[in-house]
């Protein structure tokens, strides 16, 4: 899946205008039993910068 930066959005819908993301935060909502563990995980294996001009 792909995230375009020029489609973020404040609060009040206005366009956020952003230069560029700092951090990003994954977070993942399930209904599942995990078990004696208690615990579950969402596997990320990369993100990257596709709109990167730099290194074309």
């Amino acid at each position: 899946n792909y995230f375009k930066i020029s489609d973020a959005l404040n609060i009040d819908g206005t366009s956020a205008n952003l230069s560029h993301i700092d951090f990003i935060k994954v977070q993942t909502g399930v209904n599942v039993k995990a078990g004696w563990l208690g615990e579950n995980s969402t596997e990320v294996f990369k993100f990257c910068d596709e709109n990167n001009n730099n290194d074309k």
